[in-house]
């Protein structure tokens, strides 16, 4: 869905095919899509030839419907502010129409897009062999560069990789920063319920190891502090 918003774009403003009709600045419009696009297909790489998953894991019906689900209406909300597919072409970039904007969110989009992929490699090493063979389904706790610091990075990544298309199409884009203020607090929720799950499963878990960064490490405080200030008083009998 993601490719065929991002193809229609293209043959719009840059070639002048105007049988789209439905599809903010067109630069823009086509560098989010193009980001879009190329994070889509890095995921689908990811998931099917670097991520080793459990056999024995099941999903709820709502856990696989919501994300892909996401990933139908991401690239229409994306379109959303967009200019109409009206075919006036040109060419393949306007360097005129180039912004700091642009400059600065793609080179975020492909830094963290980098390191996101060198850590999903190391995620996947955590149940291979030296020679790439699975070997295991367990479940182990990944250590090393930013997994010493944040229990969560990917997480992270996938909070940062999303500001950095909203960069590209500009701080006007309100539906685009919407859908990334749900990422973000979906993520922080993940990387909370991870990081309670590490604590609980590993007793050596650095103490220091936040769930995504130091503001969700203090909110995961704060949920526990008011969990334990909720609970019922025990009356002791002197």
């Amino acid at each position: 869905m993601n490719g065929a918003i991002c193809i229609a774009a293209y043959n719009s403003y840059c070639f002048g095919i105007s049988d789209f009709g439905w599809l903010q600045d067109e630069m823009s419009c086509l560098v989010g899509c193009s980001l879009l696009f190329t994070h889509t297909l890095l995921r689908w790489y990811q998931s099917v030839y670097i991520n080793v998953f459990s056999s024995s894991c099941t999903v709820g019906l709502l856990d696989w419907l919501a994300p892909n689900l996401y990933t139908l209406l991401a690239g229409l909300t994306l379109v959303s502010d967009a200019p109409p597919l009206e075919g006036k072409g040109f060419g393949w970039f306007n360097t005129s129409t180039l912004s700091w904007r642009h400059a600065v969110g793609v080179a975020l989009f492909t830094a963290v897009s980098i390191h996101d992929s060198k850590l999903q490699y190391q995620l996947a090493k955590l149940r291979k062999n030296r020679n790439g063979h699975v070997v295991s389904e367990d479940h182990k706790m990944p250590k090393g560069g930013m997994f010493d610091i944040v229990s969560s990075p990917q997480f992270l990544h996938e909070i940062v990789l999303h500001a950095s298309i909203g960069l590209t199409l500009g701080f006007t884009h309100q539906d685009w920063w919407l859908c990334t203020g749900y990422i973000t607090i979906s993520q922080i929720v993940r990387g909370l319920g991870r990081q309670e799950w590490y604590r609980k499963k590993y007793e050596d878990l650095p103490a220091g190891r936040k769930a995504l960064n130091g503001l969700s490490g203090q909110v995961n405080q704060e949920i526990k502090w008011t969990e334990r200030a909720s609970e019922p008083r025990k009356c002791v009998s002197q």
